[in-house]
């Protein structure tokens, strides 16, 4: 669960909130900060503006999680430490792609793209808005089999990106 207005990691740092399902499984009303894992961005990050869970991206046989914010999105959130629960800071937990200020880029939202090359492992959709470079919003495609956890990418190392036709359009992922 996003919650990209949360000052928990900094100002407008945003928060993703996990819930295993033998934690909500016999039902009932849960608060946020009974979490199983709560993963916090940095200041101005907005994490959690978009969440998305997105199959097994890097091979490891555990699927992952995107958490997207207003210039990143990680990936990868999965790993021995996480899983047992607690608190844990975006960046120590998986591979953040980062937006390009220089392009004008803002990230809109994640989705898993499914197996796009065929090679078993889910591939990752970034969409981004207000890409000077072309004047529209942008679609990223990662390919997954060559994305390992951990480090940060630029949104322009992308395998492929689609943009817009117009200068209306608002390209979207998801399912």
């Amino acid at each position: 669960i996003g919650v990209q207005g949360s000052d928990e990691g900094g100002a407008d740092s945003g928060r993703t909130a996990v819930f295993f399902g033998a934690s909500i499984a016999g039902g009932g009303t849960f608060a946020l900060s009974d979490a199983d894992v709560t993963l916090l961005g940095a200041e101005a990050d907005l994490s959690g503006r978009s969440v998305a869970g997105a199959g097994d991206v890097d091979g490891d046989g555990v699927p992952d999680l995107l958490i997207g914010g207003a210039n990143l999105v990680a990936f990868g959130v999965s790993g021995a430490d996480v899983l047992a629960g607690g608190t844990f800071d975006l960046d120590d937990v998986g591979t953040v792609f980062q937006a390009s200020a220089a392009q004008g880029d803002v990230v809109l939202s994640v989705a898993a793209g499914g197996d796009l090359d065929g090679d078993g492992l889910e591939d990752l959709l970034i969409t981004s808005a207000n890409n000077l470079a072309v004047g529209l919003g942008k679609v990223c495609v990662f390919l997954g089999g060559g994305l390992l956890t951990g480090g940060v990418l630029s949104l322009e190392e992308a395998d492929a990106v689609f943009y817009g036709t117009t200068g209306v359009a608002q390209l979207a992922t998801g399912a």
